[in-house]
């Protein structure tokens, strides 16, 4: 006989929860500011030469029609 389970969510408060969302926070700004002066500096872009993803694939569309 198979088992049926119950998932049961709820959110709980942590003492440091907002210590922890502090430090993940400015981790992923430290990785988002390295990876633009990367990019900045033409470097990293090898790192995806094989990659299927284009930068655009679309013409530039015209600016005009957006008013």
């Amino acid at each position: 006989m198979k088992r049926q389970w119950k998932i049961k969510r709820q959110m709980r408060e942590y003492a440091d929860g907002w210590k922890r969302w502090d430090q993940v926070y400015h981790l992923l700004l430290e990785i988002a500011c390295l990876r633009e002066e990367k990019a900045n500096r033409g470097e990293g872009e090898e790192s995806h030469a094989s990659s299927d993803l284009c930068p655009s694939i679309d013409a530039a569309t015209d600016t005009s029609t957006n008013h």
